[in-house]
């Protein structure tokens, strides 16, 4: 015998499932294994069936509808039975399903509540409870769908006559979509004798408050030849209500405790006998009691807003409570730097401030309606200063060598008021692209052109940040980078050792006593002019190595460069004479040595002669900015 076989199953369309068969039938004389299944009526639908009797039904993932698919199971006796399985295919686009209706059979004095419509409907995405159901609405035939259990039942009317009807079910989902099915009614039966009935009319929604009882009298609803003392009634049983129906004045009285507010559907079924059972379906609300409390007003948010603004985002109407707030006029007092109005009809208040005063003000604003209730409540209104206006310098000079190609500036140089540059967004235009970023690690503004500097140019600079925007120009003054230009000063000196162990590489410091911003210049000469790579060895001291070529004569130049703080040109320069390695040249003396003199303690002069001399200072200053 079967035992829960299932009677419908939905899914998507694409989707599949699996029954476990062995768990739907129970036979005392035969284990599972010895059992044959069978599966019939798919159309579109494919279904496997596995030797551990697992059924998969598999849905394409083109195709939506219903199909009915029958399972039979035998045992080796022969002996059979069978159920069919209703088998939804819904769209993923959220349409429901109805699957096709059996034909109604009834007489035209009859009434039929044989179709749950529970059965025959399936959606993804919503429970059929709801669904709404349309229905034909006809002289002959009325149609009713219960809200609560979605049973239709199908009463004939007094002008019903035997036949068959085709009827249109539609069904609506909370999103909007629809499905149709064609109902048939076989209606039989011919004249038949006039009949006492009776018509047991809609009860309408009602509620009543926690706590409290709610009496109605059921004799009220009934229409018809059949007395009323002829009629049972009876209910569905309630969750939270107490319903009380007396059997002879059939005077409902409901009830509920005190805990419990809500709403409930109960639904009461009168019988006359020989008749069909009607039925009707009422929510009752249970409410809470409404506490009739004394108008309020909510503590007033306190406003803030910047000088010359304006602002109007109190509605007082928002913070009154249990009463209408449409009800009171406002007023306001205590304002003396402030202008406040407050409109009429939206009670919204509109504060207006002076562009050159700034400071707190505490407002008493006071609300009056007709019955003399009275509401007072406190406005703090903080006028700050405006925001300091975003400005860059006008013109700002910095000189720069020629061929370098970034300048790095500190932000100080070119805004004015406390900003931080970072929240900037920062542009710059020249003759040609240049990009400027900020670089948080020194805090520094980094300016590169497309191409290295060789001549001085005029930049553009814009700053902004959400309401500001500034305009300033940079001026990048390029300084040849050959020594024509700065002064020289003990305060930087550049200094050369030779090695004494390998002439050909020489030791290069550059030491200043001036707190740079960046690291100096240093190049050197060998035909042509090259920059030397700089290492900071202590603050104020730079060293540098270079390698002379071994066939290396004559002179050679180095030159260290910078450009100290106040914007000047500083230079140092040494030149370095080589004579040939191969013969010993003797370094002359200033004053020749007396005959017994030492000889010299310094051999590598024998094979390198470095004549080393400071450039004289040049006459060029470079001018502040």
């Amino acid at each position: 015998s079967l035992v829960g076989a299932p009677q419908r199953q939905g899914m998507a369309a694409g989707g599949n499932f699996i029954l476990n068969l062995d768990d739907l039938v129970v036979d005392p004389d035969d284990t599972d294994h010895t059992l044959s299944w069978s599966i019939t009526g798919q159309q579109q639908l494919r279904v496997l069936l596995s030797s551990s009797r697992a059924a998969r039904i598999e849905a394409p993932a083109d195709f939506s509808g219903v199909e009915t698919l029958t399972f039979t199971v035998a045992d080796p006796t022969g002996e059979s039975t069978s159920f069919d399985l209703l088998v939804f295919t819904a769209p993923l686009s959220g349409e429901p399903l109805i699957a096709e209706l059996p034909e109604v059979s009834l007489p035209i004095d009859g009434v039929d509540a044989s179709l749950d419509l529970d059965d025959y409907i399936f959606d993804l995405d919503h429970e059929s409870s709801q669904m709404e159901f349309f229905l034909p609405e006809r002289d002959d035939l009325e149609l009713r769908v219960d809200p609560i259990t979605r049973v239709l039942t199908i009463t004939p009317g007094p002008t019903a006559r035997a036949g068959d009807l085709e009827l249109e079910l539609r069904i609506q989902d909370p999103d909007g979509h629809e499905a149709a099915q064609i109902l048939r009614l076989h209606l039989t039966g011919g004249q038949q004798p006039p009949v006492a009935t009776f018509t047991f009319a809609p009860i309408q929604p009602f509620g009543f408050d926690q706590g409290d009882s709610f009496t109605f009298d059921l004799d009220d609803y009934i229409d018809g030849e059949i007395p009323a003392d002829q009629i049972s009634w009876t209910h569905t049983p309630p969750e939270h209500l107490a319903v009380s129906i007396d059997s002879l004045t059939h005077q409902v009285i409901l009830s509920t405790t005190a805990e419990w507010a809500g709403e409930e559907y109960l639904t009461f079924i009168a019988s006359a006998e020989g008749l069909p059972l009607q039925s009707q379906t009422v929510p009752i609300t249970v409410r809470v009691p409404v506490v009739v409390l004394p108008p309020e007003l909510a503590a007033l948010p306190q406003i803030g807003l910047q000088a010359g603004a304006i602002d109007q985002s109190l509605d007082l109407d928002d913070y009154v409570a249990n009463v209408d707030p449409a009800t009171f006029s406002w007023e306001a007092d205590g304002q003396r730097n402030l202008q406040i109005q407050i409109d009429p009809e939206t009670h919204r208040v509109l504060v207006i401030t002076d562009a050159d005063w700034s400071g707190q003000e505490i407002l008493i604003l006071t609300g009056r309606d007709e019955l003399g209730n009275r509401l007072e409540g406190v406005l703090k209104i903080d006028v700050s200063p405006p925001p300091p206006r975003l400005e860059l310098t006008p013109i700002t000079e910095i000189p720069i060598f020629a061929g370098e190609d970034e300048i790095r500036l500190d932000p100080s140089q070119l805004l004015d008021g406390d900003f931080d540059p970072a929240q900037l967004s920062w542009e710059a235009e020249g003759t040609r692209p240049i990009t400027i970023v900020y670089d948080p690690v020194d805090g520094h503004l980094v300016i590169r052109p497309e191409t290295p500097w060789e001549s001085s140019e005029i930049i553009t600079l814009r700053a902004r940040d959400a309401v500001n925007e500034a305009i300033g120009h940079l001026m990048a003054q390029v300084v040849p980078a050959d020594g024509s230009v700065g002064q020289t000063t003990d305060d930087f000196q550049l200094a050369v050792l030779p090695n004494p162990l390998n002439p050909s590489y020489i030791s290069l410091y550059v030491v200043s006593s001036s707190n740079l911003e960046k690291a100096p210049l240093l190049r050197l000469q060998e035909g042509a002019w090259i920059d030397l790579p700089v290492e900071l060895l202590t603050p104020g001291i730079w060293q540098s190595s270079h390698a002379l070529s071994a066939d290396r004569q004559g002179t050679v130049e180095m030159l260290a460069l910078t450009i100290d703080p106040d914007h000047q040109v500083l230079k140092s320069s040494y030149t370095m004479k080589i004579a040939s390695p191969r013969l010993p040249v003797a370094k002359p003396a200033a004053n020749p040595a007396p005959p017994d003199s030492a000889p010299d303690e310094n051999p590598i002069l024998s094979a390198v002669e470095a004549d080393i001399e400071q450039t004289a200072p040049s006459a060029h200053k470079h001018p502040k900015r």
